[in-house]
């Protein structure tokens, strides 16, 4: 799954044309690179304050978090997929996993054929949390989106599109 966060990424993906479309030097290519690295950090830094808040109030810590999420984007699952996604030893993930329990994030259930594998799903709560955080991302880039004009809309669609094709074009 190709996951971008488009905040994150908006300068590289609007330059991603103008690297590709002009006959630029090395240096000159570097130069702009290392121009996008730094107007990334700074796009970060502004979309960390603003989600600030809501992450520091959560709670979950940031484990628990990754578990969730991996857990609702993937419908089912089970204990070493999670463990194997969080780069853990099953043992680990087995004390996250009574903890969303014992919060009312997560269910487990036993597999009706094997009753040594278990499976993981999000309860409702656990889904209203995940669709919160990602709601709320949604909100930030509406807002700040709904402030530019169309042409630069335009562009930054058009520079998100060349930036997901050079992302999935392998060499």
């Amino acid at each position: 799954m190709f996951t971008i966060d488009i905040l994150v990424n908006v300068v590289y993906i609007v330059n991603v044309i103008l690297i590709n479309n002009a006959a630029v030097s090395n240096m000159e290519k570097t130069n702009k690179i290392n121009t996008i690295i730094e107007l990334q950090r700074k796009v970060d830094r502004a979309r960390r304050g603003y989600e600030t808040e809501i992450w520091m109030e959560l709670p979950v810590t940031m484990a628990q978090l990754k578990s969730l999420f991996f857990i609702s984007n993937n419908g089912n699952t089970n204990l070493r997929k999670l463990a194997e996604a969080l780069n853990v030893t099953s043992t680990n993930t087995t004390g996250i996993i009574d903890r969303l329990v014992k919060q009312g994030l997560v269910d487990r259930s036993e597999d009706p054929t094997d009753r040594r594998m278990l499976f993981l799903c999000t309860t409702a709560k656990g889904e209203e949390l995940v669709t919160r955080l990602r709601e709320r991302k949604r909100g930030y880039l509406k807002e700040v989106l709904s402030r530019m004009n169309d042409t630069d809309l335009q562009s930054l669609a058009d520079g998100l599109k060349a930036f997901i094709e050079a992302g999935e074009t392998k060499d």
